[in-house]
């Protein structure tokens, strides 16, 4: 070697450095940017009214792992919804993935309930399937590609609120969101072959959509007679624009002892349309009187915050991974119907953050075992002890998951299992003509069956 390659080979070394710390530094920049100034720009964005943030997993791997799988990305199903960034390290294209989970909701006005006794009750009653998360990648020479649709909220509920002699409360709500859209991800090493280390970059645009449909049943009795019976009927529709930032630091063969790291940015949408009906009627027997309102087509407006995501995976042994992810989620407040005459719900979402941890290890060569556990606090503040307006339930949780993946053939992996989210807390409902406090418990289980197939 000569005198000249010799000094130029640590010049060159030393360059590449710099352009990745470079790199990294306006990365950070730009995330930091979006998180102080987005907000700003676009204070008028709308998406789904989310309440708990982690009660649906998407994904199959990353289900069963929590839903820490920032910094991971072999779940294609998954992996253009938590961070876009990871399909630049695809080795193999995904003709697709899908993962069906069948929701169990255990929930109580009034009588509070724990996990003990809910559990006992999973068998009665019925599984709501609900097609949460398919998608299939396919990878270039530089660029890999992926084609993605989740549900990321959902609940339902169908029944009393209070059942007393004097009056029966009866509540039918859908809350549901879909979400389908397209992702990108590049290694910044196919375009600087000088790099010292793997570090991709990726983006996904989702079109969103989101139903909310909510009726509102009282009957007042009086010497044993129905006196006044009420009626209240609330639905929503909108659509956005859903745009998710993401960078990642990983290898396509993840080695004993060796990290990834990975950091998401979901931004404000961008509102399409926001549009929906309300109708209300009290009838009065004795004496007979009937009051109504309706308003057929009013405007709607639906947020959720920006959320930022850091997340980290290690590979202690060989095919064992551990994962953590750490979200944090913006202050943001509205109401959800702007005409005037309606009777809008107050939404407020406070400052939140959720944990998320995983553990996937192998049991034999074709199954392999994956656990989880996770934060799902509630983005609601305390209701009110009287209350003038509807406001968003406070509900804390805690979860966990688990499930198995069986390879029952080359390249085809075959996933089932589930996870478990509830708590204690309080919602506003209306009684008695009057809106007021009441204790709520949410015991949700969820039985999940995911398919993957690479070629």
């Amino acid at each position: 070697m000569s005198v000249h390659s010799a000094r130029v080979t640590p010049v060159v070394t030393a360059l590449a450095r710099i352009r990745l710390v470079s790199c990294l530094i306006f990365s950070r920049f730009i995330f930091f940017w979006l998180i102080f100034f987005w907000p700003i720009v676009f204070g008028h964005s709308a998406q789904a009214a989310y309440s708990n943030y982690n009660s649906v997993l998407i994904g199959s791997q990353a289900a069963g792992l929590g839903g820490a799988y920032t910094a991971l990305y072999r779940d294609s199903s998954a992996v253009a919804f938590y961070n876009p960034a990871g399909l630049a390290f695809a080795t193999d294209s995904s003709a697709s993935a899908s993962a069906t989970v069948y929701k169990k909701f255990d929930t109580k006005y009034g009588d509070l309930d724990q996990f003990t006794t809910a559990s006992l009750r999973v068998n009665q009653g019925f599984f709501r399937g609900v097609p949460t998360a398919s998608g299939s990648v396919l990878t270039y020479d530089k660029l890999n590609a992926a084609f993605s649709i989740v549900v990321p909220d959902y609940e339902t509920f169908g029944g009393e609120i209070r059942s007393t002699a004097s009056s029966v409360s009866l509540l039918n709500i859908l809350d549901e969101s879909l979400w389908v859209g397209v992702g990108a991800g590049i290694r910044l090493s196919d375009i600087r072959p000088e790099l010292p280390h793997e570090i991709a970059v990726g983006v996904s645009l989702y079109y969103t959509a989101r139903n909310l449909s909510r009726t509102v049943r009282e009957r007042i009795i009086t010497n044993g007679a129905e006196a006044l019976v009420m009626s209240e009927e609330k639905n929503i529709l909108g659509n956005a624009i859903v745009a998710i930032l993401g960078v990642q630091s990983a290898t396509s063969e993840e080695k004993v002892g060796t990290w990834n790291w990975g950091v998401s940015f979901r931004l404000p949408s961008l509102q399409i349309n926001g549009t929906g009906s309300y109708f209300k009627s009290v009838v009065n027997t004795n004496p007979f009187s009937s009051v109504s309102e309706n308003h057929p087509s009013v405007t709607t407006l639906t947020k959720i915050p920006a959320k930022l995501t850091l997340g980290l995976a290690w590979f202690p042994k060989e095919e064992w991974t551990i994962s953590v992810d750490l979200s944090g989620y913006e202050q943001v407040s509205y109401r959800d119907m702007t005409d005037p005459g309606t009777e809008a719900d107050e939404i407020h979402h406070r400052t939140v953050a959720n944990i998320n941890v995983g553990l996937e290890r192998p049991l034999t060569k074709w199954l392999t075992l994956r656990l989880g556990a996770f934060t799902n606090l509630s983005s609601h503040d305390e209701p009110s002890e009287s209350p003038l307006l509807r406001s968003g339930d406070r509900i804390d949780q805690l979860g966990w998951s688990a499930n198995l993946g069986i390879e029952t053939r080359e390249h085809f992996i075959f996933t089932f299992g589930g996870y478990y989210t509830g708590g204690r807390g309080q919602s506003v409902q209306l009684l008695d003509q009057t809106l007021a406090r009441v204790p709520k418990s949410q015991q949700v289980f969820t039985m999940l069956v995911g398919t993957s197939f690479f070629f």
